[in-house]
């Protein structure tokens, strides 16, 4: 694994520096938070761990390790199917939806609170306490959202660095 840790150690930073914009003041949206960011990285990891895995075991005994799991005989033909649906379309789909709701969620909610609060002081003299309660929950969700982006880097590129130890395993 550790000839993989540069990759691993960009692409964390990368993902976390990106993730950050969605708080930092006069950016405060992150291009994770647009389907095509995320959905680059994933496709970026995904041809990765199919090439190393392709380059590690030979084309033919890499996609028989990655579909054919160990199992009795009779079940093969409805494993077969779910698994190449989980390992080949599934997991670059989930990598990269995963990054982008995350983001693009957190995005909408700090947008809900902040405007919510602009829209209640400018509506009635009498809200103007509770639009100063939705701004204390836009600091407090901005919180929220740091712990989030961290989370969301974490677990981009420990899914990656888990489909690539997959790809190099002899067995399932």
């Amino acid at each position: 694994g550790v000839r993989f840790a540069p990759y691993f150690t960009t692409l964390f930073c990368f993902i976390l520096l990106t993730n950050a914009f969605a708080i930092i003041p006069f950016f405060q949206i992150s291009p994770n938070s647009h389907i095509a960011f995320p959905a680059f990285l994933a496709v970026i990891s995904y041809v990765m761990f199919n090439f190393i895995g392709i380059r590690h075991h030979g084309f033919v005994k890499y996609f028989k390790n990655s579909l054919i799991p160990p199992a009795p005989w009779y079940i093969l033909p409805l494993l077969i199917p779910i698994e190449f649906f989980s390992t080949f379309l599934v997991r670059p789909f989930s990598l990269a939806v995963r990054l982008f709701a995350n983001m693009f969620a957190g995005h909408m909610l700090l947008l809900v609170f902040t405007l919510g609060g602009f829209a209640m002081i400018s509506a009635n003299v009498w809200l103007a306490p509770v639009s100063v309660l939705s701004w204390v929950m836009t600091i407090a969700l901005t919180f929220l959202e740091f712990l989030v982006i961290c989370l969301q880097a974490y677990v981009f590129t420990v899914l990656t660095a888990s489909y690539v130890q997959g790809a190099l395993a002899d067995e399932h």
